[in-house]
């Protein structure tokens, strides 16, 4: 992970994935609710 925030009704992490076939910048995006954290995006670049 190399950087993660969060504001109002949302978070993020951004990170790194490592595959055999190289790495990729990986970007999660969350939604919050009261009791929970649902994915919202997901977005994999090269």
């Amino acid at each position: 992970m190399k950087h993660q925030g969060d504001r109002n009704n949302s978070a993020y992490i951004i990170g790194t994935l490592i595959t055999s076939n190289g790495e990729f910048r990986l970007n999660c995006f969350l939604k919050k609710t009261s009791e929970n954290l649902f994915i919202d995006r997901i977005r994999i670049e090269k």
